[in-house]
């Protein structure tokens, strides 16, 4: 009696592990607990781990090789160097850097994934915020509207989240059919939440800001390439900067960085890495219609990048490979495996027939209690479970339907 609720037991516990994260246990050490518990009760077999392992690697293995390939160009300075580009050219309005705030975590999301969007840009934006002397609540909206934007970012391409990769998988979809059903609704409902973001924080941003010491004159800026005359990353001036934000863990201070070329900018790496990475996004489109998969794509990108990486800072690339997030793999393969029992145990198939009643209302409602459900589901667990389970029903009701 116990084996029959072990699946859906589990999987709340491991969710609740990961939102709670005593000691701040990384995310994959609960997920690994709970599908080591499945297989030794015997609820799934080492067959079923074959199963597993065929749909989660691609997607584990192209996000790491993303990650890696971003983790480089932060280190070269490139993404310190765009938030500079990006406050010089909204020219002290602070609307007009809103605007351009969002852009960037778009293009971040877009062309590497959302994490490493709202790790990279948040510290970022946060001392881009307070270098220019807003206030908290002035902050606060290029923070939260670049964390929302740069999540949203990931769904008009499905390479951009691990959740995409692996529902993908799952039904069987290959990024250009993918692209063809979600792009265009996918933009509209990021301009929506662009437009809401807006209304909602017209008031707090500041109407203009000063172009500081550390910001070129508005006649000078120059977005692309960077070269060796550019700041790599903001000045840390001695004394606390103007308008702090109270309550900074780490207040900046020291002696002024250093320049590009002496130490962390690094020009060359910046313009090879983009061109790796838009070459990388082209790749994925192109391969899906001749049949090669995505993470052969991306591992092959990162190589480059790496490779790259050592011949400019040949110390740095065993750091780089170490502090890599390794535990995106496991992570990845144990969820799906809590997931995996859950469905062999029946549970989506329950949830299929209870929407099955909706189902014989037509589409829409279909659609509208679908999209619900799996959004009341991401708001209490977490996205990658909730998708798991959501393709899952959806596929057991297709089943259902065609029968």
């Amino acid at each position: 009696m116990l084996t029959a609720w072990l699946s859906p037991l589990l999987l709340l516990c491991v969710v609740v592990c990961i939102l709670w994260r005593p000691r701040r246990v990384n995310e994959a050490v609960p997920a690994a607990a709970g599908a080591a518990l499945l297989l030794a009760s015997g609820v799934v077999h080492l067959q079923d781990l074959a199963v597993v392992l065929h749909v989660v690697s691609g997607a584990g293995l192209t996000i790491l090789a993303t990650l890696i390939m971003s983790a480089v160009l932060e280190r070269a300075g490139f993404f310190r160097w765009a938030a500079v580009q990006v406050a010089r050219k909204a020219r002290g309005s602070g609307r007009r850097l809103f605007g351009y705030t969002l852009l960037l975590c778009f293009c971040m999301t877009l062309f590497f994934n959302n994490d490493g969007s709202i790790l990279i840009t948040t510290p970022i934006l946060l001392e881009l915020t307070q270098r220019l002397g807003f206030s908290k609540q002035q902050a606060l909206p290029y923070l939260l509207g670049g964390c929302l934007v740069a999540t949203s970012a990931s769904a008009p391409i499905g390479v951009s989240n691990l959740a995409n990769l692996i529902a993908l998988s799952i039904v069987g979809l290959d990024l250009n059919q993918y692209a063809v059903l979600m792009l265009v609704p996918s933009l509209l409902g990021i301009a929506i939440c662009c437009a809401l973001l807006y209304a909602l924080f017209a008031r707090q941003l500041p109407a203009t800001y000063t172009l500081n010491a550390w910001l070129a004159p508005a006649d000078s800026v120059r977005w692309f390439p960077p070269a060796a005359g550019d700041t790599w990353h903001l000045p840390r001036p001695q004394g606390p900067p103007r308008g702090p934000l109270k309550g900074h863990p780490r207040p900046l201070q020291g002696a002024p960085p250093p320049v590009a070329g002496a130490g962390g900018f690094d020009p060359f790496l910046c313009r090879a890495g983009i061109a790796v990475v838009v070459l990388v996004r082209a790749g994925f489109f192109l391969g899906a219609a001749h049949g090669l998969s995505v993470q052969w794509v991306a591992l092959g990108g990162a190589t480059v990048l790496l490779v790259l990486y050592g011949w400019r800072r040949p110390r740095g690339v065993w750091p780089l490979l170490r502090t890599a997030p390794w535990s995106i793999l496991l992570f990845a393969f144990a969820m799906y495996t809590l997931v995996y029992a859950f469905h062999q145990q029946g549970y989506t198939q329950g949830l299929a027939k209870g929407l099955q009643y909706v189902a014989s209302a037509g589409l829409w409602p279909t659609v509208l209690a679908t999209g619900g459900l799996l959004t009341v589901l991401s708001c209490l667990f977490n996205n990658l479970p909730s998708v798991m389970v959501g393709v899952s029903t959806n596929r057991a009701m297709r089943v259902e339907v065609l029968a």
